[in-house]
């Protein structure tokens, strides 16, 4: 299984910007017929439910974004909709994630040290405190 996705996520990887997920997509409808029906409901189903968990957790700054990335990831294969608004997203998002990525660079090891245990804090407390929220 890790196999399987990590080719897939290196197929992902290689294809173009913008234009990844609605591929994603269009290979998926090719294979629609070698692929049982049940497994197309549970992809919707766990997609659906990941992204509702990040929707849940969006009270916390870091945990929710990986939820929405998995389960968008997951519904873009089914959803030629979604698959078009990651696209979208991946645009608007890349010139974001460049500027955030330089400046994380230019700073030295043990600032970049502190700022991953600050975020990792943040989402630890930010996880305690939606998970405390929800079960009282």
């Amino acid at each position: 299984m890790v196999e399987s996705l990590t080719r897939e996520f290196q197929h992902w990887q290689r294809g173009t910007p913008g234009r990844r997920f609605i591929a994603r997509y269009r290979h998926s409808r090719r294979e629609q017929l070698q692929v049982l029906s049940w497994r197309r409901i549970l992809r919707w189903v766990i997609g659906l439910t990941l992204v509702a968990i990040g929707a849940v957790l969006t009270v916390a700054p870091g945990p929710a974004t990986i939820f929405f990335i998995i389960g968008g990831g997951l519904l873009a294969k089914e959803s030629r909709w979604v698959a078009r608004l990651l696209d979208a997203a991946e645009l608007k998002l890349q010139p974001v994630v460049c500027w955030l990525q330089r400046h994380y660079a230019r700073l030295s090891p043990p600032n970049q040290k502190r700022l991953q245990a600050v975020l990792l804090t943040t989402s630890v407390i930010g996880i305690g405190i939606t998970v405390t929220a929800l079960f009282r």
